[in-house]
């Protein structure tokens, strides 16, 4: 199989036969090559994908802790409000002895 291939001055080139099979072999390497990076290109997007799978799971996981401990500190934050308004505003204070009354009929 020849084939002819024509120069820039017009003049007509005959190609040897050992020419072509040296073309399709480097067109069948080259699709095979390309083939390969496709394919590595797709496992690692699988990859990826997996990956932002399980972040999204951790990111949901670690929200739900912080409102979690965002409520836990408001319910301290609101203890605490009530015991400084006791104390200062109304003047209560924290007893310091404890004193047990018993009525008649308890021993």
């Amino acid at each position: 199989m020849s084939a002819k291939k024509t120069t820039a001055k017009g003049k007509s080139v005959w190609l040897p036969s050992s020419m072509w099979w040296v073309f399709w072999v480097f067109l069948l390497v080259s699709v095979s090559v390309t083939g390969f990076l496709v394919l590595n290109q797709v496992r690692d997007y699988q990859r990826l994908d997996v990956q932002l799978e399980q972040l999204r799971v951790q990111q949901e996981e670690l929200l739900s802790e912080f409102t979690r401990l965002q409520i836990e500190r408001g319910s301290e934050a609101s203890l605490e409000r009530v015991v400084n308004v006791a104390t200062s505003d109304m003047g209560m204070k924290f007893p310091t002895e404890v004193v047990t009354v018993k009525t008649d009929g308890e021993e």
